[in-house]
């Protein structure tokens, strides 16, 4: 019979317990490790989508943007609406010559919901979400001279707005039903369009009122440059320097400009040169869109705690410039 040998080594408990304590540091540090690096590879995740997203809609736009006011038969339908919020754009275009607005994609408007955070699309079958996760989406317009657009005139279908509808697009009919509301003046889009509607019909404002409503905003005012180009074309200094007194003031029709002049000129001078200051005059006009600049903020899906800014949801911005084809001179 053998006997037990007292004597043999093993792990004491003590050791046991440091032993399973120095695992147990290593397993969290490795955990930290991989859940550290997972939250790293979620984040970029998030940002490489979000950041594809942005460039998709920019993308997306800048391609209809190109179209806008594509006319070819001359119906009045193609035309750049000016919006006043600056977070809707309406692109139209006949791309089938059918002088109607009625085929794929030929009419699309994009609308900003903010409290949502997405942008709509509506192509004629009703807005839809089409954006998802974004912060900020931003309309500006800019004229011929590289300057943004803001126009907060009110709807006037003045003599100047007659003239330049009569030599466009619009059929004689409609210009004569538009004169029944000539020279009122309109300060909300809502009323102007309504009067529209009650003149020529909810048909007809469809399809037309794009292209009255470019005409019938109008700010009229003596820049500087034109006060140099009339003093080249030897109108008298006396006229000059009271010309110089109304410099950028601004008018909502050629009307009232003409009636400041007569009273800084004097009726003789006004007579001799009235015509020539006011086409001098600058008019800014929707008409006169060149170039759209469309500005989007994307921002992530998810709230990242460990982000202390914009509630967790870190943001990009992107910016286009875009010259329709068709808005070039």
């Amino acid at each position: 019979m053998k006997s037990l040998n007292l004597n043999q080594s093993g792990f004491t408990l003590l050791e046991m317990l440091i032993s399973l304590s120095i695992a147990l540091v290593i397993l969290t540090a490795l955990s930290a490790t991989f859940l550290l690096q997972h939250k790293i590879y979620d984040v970029q995740g998030q940002i490489t989508v979000m950041v594809q997203s942005a460039r998709n809609a920019l993308e997306l736009i800048s391609r209809e943007l190109k179209t806008a006011t594509y006319d070819p038969s001359c119906a009045g339908i193609g035309c750049m609406p000016y919006s006043d919020n600056g977070a809707q754009l309406e692109i139209r275009a006949d791309f089938d010559g059918d002088s109607e607005l009625s085929g794929n994609n030929e009419k699309i408007i994009y609308t900003f919901n903010a409290s949502e955070y997405y942008v709509n699309r509506d192509t004629g079958d009703g807005a839809k979400p089409f954006f998802q996760n974004i912060q900020q989406f931003k309309v500006e317009y800019f004229d011929q001279n590289g300057k943004v657009m803001t126009i907060k005139a009110p709807f006037i279908l003045s003599r100047y707005a007659f003239s330049e509808l009569e030599e466009g697009c619009l059929p004689a009919t409609i210009s004569k039903d538009l004169k029944k509301i000539d020279n009122h003046e309109y300060s909300s889009e809502d009323s102007f369009t309504k009067a529209l509607e009650e003149t020529i019909g909810k048909e007809d404002t469809e399809k037309y009122g794009c292209l009255i409503k470019q005409h019938s905003r109008i700010l009229i005012k003596l820049t500087e440059a034109a006060i140099a180009d009339l003093k080249e074309k030897g109108l008298p200094e006396s006229v000059i320097q009271a010309l110089e007194e109304i410099r950028d003031r601004e008018y909502k029709s050629s009307g009232l400009l003409a009636a400041d002049l007569k009273k800084s000129i004097g009726k003789d001078n006004w007579e001799k040169y009235g015509g020539t200051i006011l086409n001098a005059a600058v008019t800014y006009l929707s008409s006169q869109i060149r170039q759209i600049r469309i500005i989007i903020t994307a921002r992530t899906d998810k709230s990242d705690p460990d982000y202390n800014f914009n509630q967790g949801h870190r943001m990009i911005t992107l910016t286009v410039q875009i010259t329709p084809y068709n808005l070039i001179p």
